[in-house]
């Protein structure tokens, strides 16, 4: 993958803890409500249980005034409030006298078990875990009140728990099977994701001509984009270093020719007999000749077969940088700048050629752009640094602007050759002008 997944997500553990953390929430959910249903449940059938004993009741009362009350181990009837005992009135409060309402209380820890035992002969047998209260109004005067207590033996305690723990048991087993189940799909789709990103990697003619099936539709339907996009891509840079290459080994020949018709004209021109404008015209012609030599030069080499192998030299930087100095300071005629270079002997082993064009690109852009100041050069180990100081500021001189070679192709030309070489190329503005530096490796 690419530097930048250091700084962002992972899409995998992304999916992962999403449906895993889902899952296991729904789990938990449904445990949840399990518990709750069943609670819901016993009150529900608790709640019909009463209220059908107290519609039988109303109905034999209706017909007999003096019925026999409902009775049962587990239920007691009264028909008026008072007669409640005060063991039930202590749990319920006065509100939960109501007609046809159910009103459920958990009287453990109330301190009201034992006088319950006395009135429910169920819960003398298991301490009765719910009390239910069903409140039914017989006429105008009348009203039955019918308590009932929810006792839960040993055993049936032991099977609610055998029943919460297969419950729980089979929430985690639910649990553990969608984590991987959710391992296994995500893996399963980051297999192709990862495959697409090796073949978008590793893209050749022969991948081009033939993609590879992802398995996804949608994944094949990127690598058909990238496809289309390498393949503009790599026409496009296939035509620009056609028309580069071809420009300039086409540059060459005119080159030759210009240069050799300088020699001769300066040859058949004595200097003692050439007036000011003649020579100042050759000169010009003799500098741009050199700048464009450099400059065929320095496309030629970028524009090579990467894979050619690169011959390092033993290059003396110290004599390279005074050879280069002497060759372009034809820039700083007619300007006040002073020139001054210090450093020690280094060799160093590199490539002549990328080395000459660097370090002359970085000479010429200094000299182009001191109009009345100093330029400092210094050599160091295996590296070298200019620093050029203009007397007035230069804050309106930035680079990339039009007509700017110095700054425009230049120092790109420069950028290209370090990026490629691995050598490390650095510059730095002030107010003034600028201080370079390269890197070469040892």
């Amino acid at each position: 993958m690419g530097s930048g997944d250091t700084a962002s997500r992972s899409m995998r553990r992304h999916l992962l803890w999403w449906i895993c953390g889902s899952g296991v929430m729904l789990v938990l959910c449904y445990t949840v409500l399990l518990e709750l249903y069943l609670d819901v449940g016993v009150r529900l059938r608790a709640g019909n249980d009463l209220a059908r004993m107290g519609a039988d009741y109303a109905a034999r009362y209706a017909a007999d005034p003096a019925a026999a009350l409902p009775t049962g181990p587990d239920v007691a009837a009264y028909r008026v409030a008072a007669d409640v005992p005060e063991a039930v009135r202590g749990i319920f409060p006065a509100d939960a006298y109501r007609h046809g309402e159910v009103a459920t209380a958990h009287p453990d820890g109330t301190g009201w078990e034992p006088a319950l035992g006395a009135i429910l002969p169920a819960c003398r047998m298991a301490p009765c875990e719910t009390v239910f209260l069903y409140s039914h109004r017989l006429d105008e005067r009348e009203w039955l009140y019918l308590v009932r207590g929810l006792a839960v033996s040993p055993a049936q305690h032991a099977e609610h728990d055998r029943v919460e723990n297969a419950a729980r048991a089979l929430g985690a087993l639910l649990a553990a099977a969608l984590a991987v189940f959710t391992f296994l799909l995500v893996n399963r789709t980051r297999q192709p994701v990862e495959a697409l990103a090796r073949w978008a990697d590793d893209l050749d003619p022969e991948g081009l001509r033939n993609p590879p099936d992802f398995r996804f539709r949608e994944l094949n339907a990127v690598a058909a984009r990238l496809r289309s996009a390498f393949v503009r891509l790599s026409e496009h840079v296939a035509e620009e270093q056609r028309f580069l290459r071809h420009a300039s080994h086409e540059l060459r020949a005119p080159l030759a020719v210009i240069s050799g018709n300088l020699e001769i004209l300066e040859k058949i021109s004595r200097p003692e007999g050439r007036d000011e404008p003649q020579g100042e015209a050759l000169a010009r012609l003799s500098a741009a000749t050199l700048d464009m030599r450099q400059l065929t030069e320095t496309l030629l080499w970028l524009h090579r077969s990467s894979e050619r192998p690169l011959t390092p030299e033993t290059v003396d930087l110290n004599a390279l940088v005074h050879r280069l100095v002497e060759e372009n300071r034809y820039l700083l005629r007619g300007k006040a700048v002073e020139v001054e270079v210090g450093g020690d002997a280094s060799r160093i082993e590199a490539p002549a050629t990328p080395c000459r064009i660097v370090v002359a690109n970085v000479v010429r852009n200094a000299f182009q752009y001191t109009d009345t100041g100093r330029i400092g050069i210094r050599v160091g180990t295996a590296n070298i640094t200019i620093q050029n100081k203009n007397v007035s500021r230069v804050d309106d001189w930035m680079p990339g602007s039009a007509g700017d070679y110095g700054f425009g192709l230049g120092l790109e030309l420069v950028e290209r050759i370090c990026a490629r070489l691995d050598w490390t190329f650095t510059w730095t503005p002030s107010g003034t002008g600028w201080s370079t530096t390269v890197r070469f490796r040892r």
